[in-house]
């Protein structure tokens, strides 16, 4: 890992080193300090897409990550261009969790369509004018995330306070966002951009830990089934049974006994945990997906409060996540894609609970994407196939959950800041 740029890794999952659980974006600041942000990609529900405002679904595990570099059977037009590659199956929704030890900002490009703004990555005159309107309309000119502030996204922000669920589709469709602003499906998968803070900022974290518990001196984030976050301090030679066992008492559960320790997980310093729930769920196929727009989802995009000065544009870096359907993953790995992911009325019956995040307001940050369809609109066009009328059946249904409400836990790309993209407005335009 080269000092002043970031790099991109993986993190083996259960010993496995051809299956990773989380991506690691980072770089050395001196000998004795780095900064990481780790990047899960979460299984979940699909929620309903009737016209209702949903509140946050679970994440049901995640979703397992390779290296396009270990398989000499995938495509070398994915090769290409991808440097990681997950399998989803068509109309599956994920969310994207984020943990860090300094802040980050982070941008995610859906097929080459920002998942903040609705822009495309090439920036032209009318991206200046959408800009300017939005500016008048006292709206916030914010294309990326900032983290630790920002711990998730589910969806396209279409609108200030909602999202849009990720939901993916085969290419070729029609479905996709990148088909429905840019009228092609060329990119495809996701592609994400990180710029790193300057490490001035690398203890700007502090205020944003929630529990900590332990006597270690590596620090592991554990994510809640609530999305809650906790830290665990705990050594290399720790093991499992010692992280359920700090995790039992704290939350009153019961652990199972596992005497392997971290270091045979590859469980390292800022590594990020997740609890979840037991639940298990249950024609030519198109070999790449995109993300298509899915039912509404109660989320605010936080705002970039940072000085300006704080980001370290120079250290940027973008690098892409293929999306390959579950029914062609096994023919190009040899591996058995997850089982099919439960419905919304499936988790319903369990009786397990949605979140909403306590006292969350509209940011007035959202994209350009009055005019994209979900995709059950899509689904309603045109002519109605089996598969359409089950999967229109499942979201149509308003399903009710218990609500869960959560605290705030804790108290080789141009990266310009909101503040930026602002004064360039202001410079060519009477705003």
């Amino acid at each position: 890992m080269q000092r002043n740029k970031l790099s991109v890794t993986s993190t083996a999952s259960h010993g496995n080193e051809l299956v990773h659980d989380q991506l690691i974006v980072g770089r050395n600041i001196n000998y004795a300090s780095k900064q990481n942000l780790n990047i899960s990609f979460h299984r979940t529900v699909r929620v309903p897409d009737n016209g209702d405002i949903n509140n946050l679904p679970p994440s049901l595990g995640t979703f397992p990550l390779y290296k396009t570099s270990d398989f000499d059977t995938i495509p070398t037009n994915i090769k290409a261009k991808s440097n990681f590659f997950l399998p989803m199956y068509q109309r599956e929704a994920l969310w994207i969790s984020f943990s860090c030890n300094a802040p980050f900002a982070v941008k995610i490009y859906m097929g080459g369509t920002n998942a903040v703004s609705g822009g495309s990555r090439r920036e032209t005159e009318p991206t200046l004018e959408r800009r300017a309107v939005r500016m008048q309309r006292d709206e916030i000119v914010q294309d990326y995330m900032v983290t630790p502030n920002q711990l998730w996204l589910d969806g396209f922000a279409g609108a200030d306070g909602k999202v849009r669920q990720f939901v993916a589709m085969p290419l070729g469709k029609g479905y996709t966002a990148e088909a429905q602003i840019t009228g092609e499906e060329v990119v495809g998968g996701l592609q994400i951009e990180v710029t790193s803070s300057k490490p001035t900022l690398i203890n700007a974290l502090q205020s944003h830990m929630g529990w900590i518990l332990g006597t270690g001196d590596s620090p592991v984030i554990v994510k809640l089934i609530d999305s809650q976050l906790l830290v665990l301090m705990v050594n290399n030679s720790d093991t499992i049974d010692t992280v359920k066992d700090l995790l039992a008492t704290k939350l009153d559960l019961t652990s199972d006994q596992d005497g392997r320790t971290l270091a045979e997980f590859n469980i390292q310093a800022y590594s990020t945990l997740h609890l979840v729930g037991r639940l298990h769920g249950g024609a030519t196929v198109q070999l790449e997906m995109g993300i298509w727009p899915g039912g509404m989802i109660k989320q605010a995009v936080v705002e970039d409060e940072y000085d300006p000065g704080s980001w370290d544009s120079d250290s940027s870096i973008l690098f892409n996540v293929d999306i390959l359907n579950s029914q062609v993953f096994k023919h190009y790995t040899g591996i058995d894609p997850p089982t099919t992911p439960v419905t919304a009325k499936q988790y319903a019956a369990y009786g397990i609970p949605y979140y909403a995040i306590y006292d969350e307001k509209p940011s007035r940050i959202h994209g350009d994407f009055a005019n994209d369809k979900s995709v059950n609109d899509k689904d309603l066009e045109g002519a109605r196939t089996l598969a359409k009328a089950k999967a229109i059946a499942e979201v149509m249904t308003d399903v009710k959950n218990p609500i869960v409400l959560l605290n705030h836990v804790g108290h080789n790309v141009g990266f310009r800041t909101r503040v930026e993209m602002e004064n360039e407005v202001r410079e060519c335009f009477d705003v």
